[in-house]
């Protein structure tokens, strides 16, 4: 996954196949496909599950002086 626009990068850190794959630099429009109902999973930025794609947006421009997030993408796993 390659950066399409300027901005802050997210250093994307998958584990949706039960195993840590490869992290990946990314922007704001690409990590859009992990808020998909169709993806199920759990969004981390810097720490803090985000639950929206506008939320993240949000948390990233109020710290505009920082240039790269932490993100990890974890399985949603229901049990019950």
């Amino acid at each position: 996954m390659s950066r399409t626009s300027k901005g802050p990068e997210l250093k994307v850190r998958s584990f949706l196949r039960g195993v840590e794959e490869k992290a990946t630099i990314c922007d704001l429009e690409q990590i859009k496909k992990y808020f998909d109902y169709e993806c199920d999973a759990i969004v981390v930025v810097e720490g803090v599950v985000v639950g929206s794609y506008e939320k993240l947006v949000k948390m990233v421009t109020q710290y505009s002086n920082k240039q790269l997030f932490e993100v990890v993408i974890l399985p949603f796993i229901a049990g019950g």
